[in-house]
């Protein structure tokens, strides 16, 4: 299972770097500025690596500045993905399991779509740092990994899942569809596509199978008898 950890050192913040040197206090709402740039940089259109003087120009301040807070361009990205760090909401528990799942994978929808955005140039970007990689995988997992894997030992305990059923896999496959879709569309999935992910992966690969259509989809799919010729179709 992918798992949730942390890389040795502590990101520091551009403040945090220029700590104890000497020289004239730092502007907080500088600093900001440029975190704030790369954030857009990240969500725009585009596959390529963002340039420290595209940061510079987008922050309206220079590369000495930027320099003077971040020693290099990796621990200014690092502290850009902190932006994307946020409280956990609260797990869902509405007693039913495909309801908890949805739940969970909806929030993921609502609270994640500039980390969505993001993800082709952070891609990019981690494909030669492993501390990015490191951060993104965090990031990516933080929300809906941990929330999932409560759900679904929860459901575990009270019986609703088999004993024998992996659950590591199951959690992991929900993000590995979750991000492959959004990553060819550039957006977050729909609810419809949520929904196809917990009835036809998730919940079969529990041994539950695929749930049915509810009550009144089955009255509508069903077909109609066909008299014989010469008689009238029965009511």
């Amino acid at each position: 299972m992918l798992t949730i950890e942390t890389v040795g050192a502590r990101v520091r913040t551009g403040t945090e770097h220029a700590r104890g040197k000497p020289g004239r206090p730092r502007d907080p709402g500088r600093d900001e500025a440029i975190v704030d740039a790369v954030v857009m940089l990240l969500r725009e259109p585009g596959t390529g690596k963002i340039g420290m003087r595209e940061v510079a120009a987008r922050s309206g301040t220079s590369l000495a500045a930027i320099y003077r807070r971040w020693p290099s361009r990796e621990d200014l990205l690092l502290d850009a993905i902190q932006h994307f760090v946020e409280e956990d909401a609260p797990v869902p528990d509405a007693g039913d399991l495909r309801a908890d799942l949805l739940a969970v994978l909806e929030t993921m929808i609502r609270r994640r779509e500039a980390f969505i955005e993001s993800l082709p140039r952070l891609i990019a970007e981690a494909a030669s740092s492993p501390q990015i990689i490191d951060a993104v995988r965090r990031r990516l997992l933080g929300l809906a990994g941990r929330s999932l894997t409560t759900v679904l030992r929860r459901a575990r305990s009270e019986t609703q899942i088999p004993a024998g059923a992996d659950l590591d896999l199951a959690a992991d496959t929900a993000v590995a569809l979750f991000t492959h879709q959004a990553i060819t569309c550039g957006r977050p999935p729909t609810r419809a596509y949520v929904a196809r992910i917990v009835d036809h992966a998730l919940l079969p690969m529990l041994g539950l199978g695929i749930p049915g259509p509810p009550p009144s989809d089955v009255a509508r799919a069903k077909p109609r008898r066909i008299a014989p010729e010469g008689k009238k179709p029965s009511r």
